[in-house]
């Protein structure tokens, strides 16, 4: 029924041939098919002039979300450029064809006009739905190549030229301490990284542990740091007497394949400190990407196969077995800078097995209508 209602504003955009644009928006008004942005104007006495302008406005931004989606009401960050063709959007309007009944809205839209129901179900607000409108938005990017991570599956997908390259299990966040989502870019790598614990994960973890035992330091190869950046010795701090919530320096995991990270780390800009990375390298970590649930980080993503995405971001085959295997210690930390940001999308959704149709993305998302031949 919901979406008979929406063809019903698309035909009623054209259907003016007994009515007039105040009538028409009049109906609309009384269907509640019109948006609350546009109900002040409406309850003005309208002239036909202006009611055909708002008429149009509403019949633009119809279109628009039908093409571009709606922004995600999750989506919290956003460092990525739109790209949006407002021209398409203003041929498809006035191509839309003078339908006086149903079946024939049935026939020009379903079968003539290339249209499926998932366009509009992003409309509504089931989850479903919202998977379809993600898909929707982003046509507002233009992308070649992406990264869609979903949390909610745990999974990474790579997008090659609009098409799935390859997908791999992740590790996202505990239900303490969630994975948020975002668009960003993936703009470099860093090969051999240190791991700098977050205060939090200092204060809640780390520190507790090494007021017990001053041995986890070195057993975790971890050092200290000084507000200069300057490596003290572990063994002058009177651990014991340490106050945690006052705790005057930084902890440094050194590089290697003990390191938390493992041996790659991917950069994106970002305000909640989130990336992707390697694994340490121990049996234990590795086998966690086996397990269904996969929820075991402290929001960062762990990808199981660091060699393969690097090169995808990187366009190479910069990176093989033999560099992982090497797995040399106490090295230099390298960022290397990507020719090309690589977009990523950090989401949640839950329906992956019902949206074959959209794997080739953006074929499915191209808005058609049929020429008004009369």
């Amino acid at each position: 029924m919901r979406f008979f209602i929406l063809v019903f504003v698309i035909l009623s955009f054209k259907l003016l041939g007994q009515n007039t644009y105040v009538n028409t928006l009049k109906e609309m008004q009384k269907e509640a098919l019109v948006s609350n942005y546009f109900q002040d104007k409406l309850d003005s006495n309208l002239t036909e002039i202006e009611a055909q302008k708002i008429y149009d406005q509403i019949g633009f931004k119809f279109l628009f979300e039908l093409k571009y989606g709606i922004k995600p009401s999750y989506i919290s960050y956003l460092n990525l450029s739109e790209k949006i063709d407002s021209t398409s959007i203003n041929i498809a309007f006035s191509e839309i064809p003078n339908i006086k009944s149903f079946e024939e809205v049935k026939t020009e839209f379903l079968v003539n006009g290339n249209m499926d129901l998932a366009f509009l179900s992003g409309f509504n607000t089931d989850s479903l739905s919202q998977e379809y409108n993600f898909y929707r938005w982003l046509n507002r990017f233009d992308l070649n190549d992406f990264i869609i991570v979903n949390v909610a599956s745990a999974t990474l997908e790579a997008i090659k030229e609009k098409k799935k390259a390859f997908s791999m299990p992740v590790i996202v966040g505990q239900k303490q301490n969630q994975t948020p989502f975002f668009a960003s870019n993936i703009e470099s790598l860093t090969t051999y990284p240190y791991w700098f614990p977050t205060k939090s994960i200092l204060e809640k973890e780390l520190l507790p542990k090494i007021k017990k035992n001053p041995k986890f330091l070195k057993e975790s190869n971890f050092e200290v740091i000084d507000v200069k950046g300057k490596v003290i010795n572990a063994d002058t701090i009177k651990w014991t007497q340490i106050e945690i919530k006052k705790f005057p320096y930084r902890l440094r995991q050194s590089t290697g394949c003990d390191n938390s990270l493992g041996l790659i780390k991917f950069n994106l800009k970002n305000p909640f400190t989130v990336y992707l990375h390697d694994t340490n390298h121990s049996a234990r970590s590795l086998g966690l990407f086996k397990n269904k649930n996969r929820f075991y980080s402290h929001g960062c993503i762990r990808v199981s196969d660091p060699i393969k995405l690097a090169n995808f971001v990187s366009k190479s085959k910069k990176f093989d077995n033999s560099f992982f295997n090497a797995c040399m210690l106490n090295q230099t930390p390298e960022t290397v800078l990507l020719k090309q940001k690589i977009p990523i999308f950090i989401v949640y959704l839950l329906h992956e097995k019902k949206r074959d149709v959209f794997v080739n993305y953006p074929n499915v998302y191209k808005l058609t209508f049929p020429k008004n031949t009369q």
